[in-house]
């Protein structure tokens, strides 16, 4: 995600807005609990809703991003975490170093501090839930978090909980702010005016990615793509500005072709 933070937080003021999200989007938050939280939210938009310019352009690239997310972690068997080389040619220690007592013990501390920083960069690298949670299976340091792994959907909380340990925080607090970070859902205000299902499909009416995925299925022109897209921005959203549209629809596509991979 290239959006500047001040972007990301015009994003979530919006988003708060529209979509009435209960818990809101903490304005707030770093820059990481801002994507999470727009990640969170962007699956309550509905056809209709209206953003700034700017403010959709993010939203079309996090739901990229999030749909690019899940075709991956699907398709993805769960990789091999980074293990911190430990082996050490013990023979050749012992008679380098068989008059001095103490060498011994201070490199078995060089050894566990070579171990620690090669796992916390192992973390801090590590950017799908798949890996994240490898990364928590193989490491004892993280017994605590590993009981109750499958509570986490979202990397960054996990990511957070993970670098926490690391830093000495005390992992029985950690586990339970990280269990209820995970257990957070963002849902719709009681209270606001309802709306329909987003993912309730009108009778012969086709979203914009699965006016995408025919266009692409019936192999159209660069020209037939953007007249379609013009038409349906103008009809759907009011939106007439052929340069905006050409960004929506190239993105729709790409979407559509990663489907297809």
């Amino acid at each position: 995600m290239k959006a500047k933070e001040k972007l990301l937080v015009k994003t979530a003021k919006e988003l708060n807005k529209v979509c009435k999200p209960d818990p809101k989007i903490d304005l707030e938050g770093t820059k990481e609990e801002l994507i999470t939280g727009i990640k969170e939210v962007v699956v309550l938009i509905e056809e209709g809703d209206k953003f700034s310019e700017e403010v959709q352009a993010v939203i079309d690239e996090v739901l990229a991003e999030v749909a690019a997310e899940a075709e991956e972690e699907e398709d993805e068997d769960v990789p091999e975490p980074p293990k911190a080389d430990k082996k050490k040619d013990k023979k050749e220690d012992k008679k380098a170093d068989k008059k001095k007592v103490a060498a011994p013990a201070v490199e078995e501390d060089d050894d566990d501090e070579e171990e620690d920083a090669s796992l916390y960069a192992s973390v801090k690298a590590a950017s799908k839930l798949a890996e994240l949670k490898a990364i928590v299976t193989a490491n004892k340091d993280f017994k605590k978090l590993a009981k109750i792994l499958d509570t986490f959907k979202n990397p960054f909380i996990l990511k957070k909980a993970m670098t926490d340990i690391l830093e000495e925080a005390d992992p029985s607090i950690v586990v339970k702010k990280a269990e209820a970070a995970a257990a957070k859902k963002p849902v719709k205000d009681p209270n606001a005016p309802a709306k329909k299902n987003p993912f309730k499909k009108e009778p012969g009416v086709l979203s914009l990615q699965e006016t995408a995925d025919k266009l692409l299925a019936d192999k159209a022109d660069a020209k037939t793509i953007l007249k379609t897209f013009v038409a349906l921005y103008k009809e759907r959203k009011s939106i007439t500005d052929e340069k905006f549209v050409q960004g929506r629809a190239d993105i729709y596509m790409k979407i559509a072709k990663k489907g297809k991979e």
